[in-house]
């Protein structure tokens, strides 16, 4: 059963089956999963080995607690499930395969030429199976930069990087940095995804075939508000 709250017991099953639709599922529990915060979190950093459970991806055998929540009202339990209308709604963005994008700023874009431009706004590009929360990597037709602005072939100095960000390195592929990405980054950012369509990165797989359709901030800025309005309606208040 998904898209909703289950009671359990204690010594009962939980069993979950093979992902049929996107990359990842989700596990709550109520009151939260216990362990030793780093940085207010208790997720777990792969790359880095720290956080979580040893830092560590889980093994057979592990043991995770939680903290008991408060059992929710009796009358409350029948909106503890979201609702069929909502469920498509959510279904609509993991399925949206054309990722709304930001042009990058003019001292990263200038490192293109038009036809490199051309060729990522209109090309199609599939995920590779070497993706992880760092980045989505993509595979297609190499996007070279010519380095026009430092004529070294689109290296740049090291800056801030934010999540979202399309990376551009050396071998033409681009990178689409995900919730782990690095803080700074040296190569040019030709386009950002806007944080409307994070849900559809987030749930993209090996084989998914990506595009990209440009849009200005303020339409990315519209595009959010739409959907935490649409979601207000048509997820209940407990």
């Amino acid at each position: 059963r998904t898209w909703a709250a289950v009671e359990i017991d204690a010594g009962d099953a939980l069993h979950v089956g093979a992902i049929v639709r996107g990359a990842r599922a989700y596990l709550s529990v109520s009151g939260g999963w216990n362990g030793e915060p780093v940085f207010k979190s208790v997720s777990t950093h792969f790359s880095a080995g720290f956080g979580g459970h040893e830092g560590r991806a889980l093994r057979a055998g592990d043991r995770l607690e939680f903290t008991s929540g408060t059992p929710a009202p009796r009358e409350a339990k029948a909106l503890r499930e979201l609702p069929e209308s909502a469920r498509a709604f959510l279904r609509g963005e993991i399925e949206r395969k054309a990722l709304r994008a930001i042009e990058g700023t003019p001292a990263h874009v200038g490192q293109f030429d038009e036809a490199a431009l051309s060729k990522f706004w209109k090309g199609a590009f599939a995920v590779s199976s070497k993706s992880d929360r760092s980045g989505v990597r993509l595979e297609g037709e190499p996007i070279r930069a010519g380095g026009k602005a430092t004529g070294n072939g689109g290296a740049m100095i090291s800056e801030g990087m934010v999540r979202g960000a399309v990376q551009v390195p050396p071998n033409g592929l681009p990178i689409v940095l995900g919730a782990d990405y690095p803080t700074t980054g040296g190569y040019p950012v030709i386009a950002c995804v806007a944080s409307v369509d994070f849900p559809a990165l987030g749930q993209a797989r090996p084989g998914d075939v990506l595009r990209f359709e440009r849009v200005t901030l303020g339409r990315a800025l519209e595009l959010l508000r739409e959907r935490e309005r649409r979601f207000e309606e048509e997820v209940p208040r407990t």
